[in-house]
Parts: structure tokens; sequence; C-alpha cells
């Protein structure tokens, strides 16, 4: 119910269009990860590593290219009251360099996604990042980030101009881009973590036990492609 939902609200709200194998594919690999972290598994053999592996290589997390960090984000939403984002970033090995996860009080999943890419470079500002690789699943802000600030006609118009100000920032080289739902599950998954967090604002200085399963499936993932 939860994909169904979410789903909806990418309809909705983004203008997201969806086919019947992906919508069943999320909720596979999603129903595995979550066996694979509350129910224990062979952890050198993750039900949901297999999952990606079989269906197809080319969609899985990309490393960044070298002396580059990549940064995902990813929002989630339930209602008017509540949403949540999350962040990793890694480097050009995959390895682990910082992630985060945060409440917001937002009215759609779209301002969830903004707030989380926000919160995303403005920690890449403050680390600091001299070369940043941004990705995001949301189709959405690549097209409004495109529109000039003049031709800006939004509820979200003020978050997404400070956003493409930040994406702009002549002190960072940063690449952005816009990627499948399937290659950003360990930010989908810190997303989720903020919607059940009592505090605000968390860092995540080592991986989550709760994104660890798809972490560890970019990273065999990065094997098979090399």
């Amino acid at each position: 119910m939860w994909h169904i939902g979410k789903l909806r609200n990418g309809v909705i709200f983004n203008n997201d269009t969806y086919n019947c194998n992906s919508v069943f594919n999320r909720f596979i690999i999603d129903y595995q990860i979550t066996n694979f972290v509350l129910q224990g598994t062979d952890k050198g053999k993750s039900p949901m590593v297999d999952m990606r592996c079989s269906t197809s290589i080319a969609l899985s997390w990309k490393p960044p290219r070298t002396r580059f960090l990549k940064l995902n984000t990813d929002g989630a939403w339930k209602n008017s009251e509540e949403g949540g984002g999350g962040g990793v970033f890694r480097t050009n090995k995959g390895e682990w360099y910082f992630g985060f996860s945060s409440k917001y009080n937002v009215v759609s999943a779209l301002a969830a996604e903004l707030y989380a890419l926000r919160e995303g470079i403005n920690y890449a500002r403050a680390i600091p990042v001299r070369f940043l690789e941004v990705e995001t699943d949301a189709q959405a802000i690549k097209g409004l980030l495109n529109k000039e600030p003049e031709d800006m006609h939004h509820e979200l118009a003020a978050l997404i101009i400070d956003v493409g100000r930040l994406l702009r920032n002549k002190d960072m080289t940063i690449i952005f881009n816009h990627i499948p739902r399937e290659t950003n599950f360990v930010a989908h998954y810190l997303s989720r973590y903020a919607m059940d967090m009592h505090i605000g604002h968390k860092p995540h200085y080592t991986v989550p036990a709760s994104v660890k399963a798809a972490y560890d499936a970019d990273i065999r993932a990065m094997g098979a492609i090399a």
C-alpha cells in the first residue's frame, strides 16, 4: 500500500508515469530488502542482489568520476503535515562518505524532494566539496530548474529558485542528473528512515542498518560491472 500511495502522489504532484512491470519490480525489491533487514539472511548473498543482477546490471548505482563525490537524494511524503528526505555522499569507489535523514513540514512529494536536494547541496558546501555529481529520481525537478526565474509560476517557486542558485554555485563544479528510481535505493531508504524519526535532522557518518542491504547491493553491482 505504501508503494501505491507514493506512486499515486508522484502521478498527481510530479506528473510521473509508470508501467506495471516497474511498479511490481519496485515492490519485490523493497519486500526482499525488508526481509533481509528484519529477518536476516545469508549476508554474503542477499535475495535483493540476485534480483537486481538478474534483471539488468545497467539499472544500478554508478560511481562518480575521479575526483568527484556523488550525492543522491530522495524525498518521502505522507500528507500535508509529514514529509522527509535523505541523501548520501559516496566516493568513486562506492565508499560511504556522509549521509543524512531529515523531517520536513511540506505540502507535497515534490516539496520533500526539493528540500532534500537543497539540504544535500548545503552539506556539500559545508564539507566543503569541490567536485560534485548530484542525482535525483524526481524527474519534475530538472524541468522546473530549467525555467527562468521570471517565468516561474509555481507554489514552490522560491524553493525551486533557491535550489537552482545552489546548483550554479561557482565555488563547486556540479553535474546534475535525473536517474531511474531503481538506481536510487540508498537515498530512498534514508528518506523513509526520516519518516520514522522523532528528531528533525540526523547525520549518518556510517551506513545505517536500515539501508545496509541496499548499499551492499550497489557495491556488488559495481563489482559486476567492473
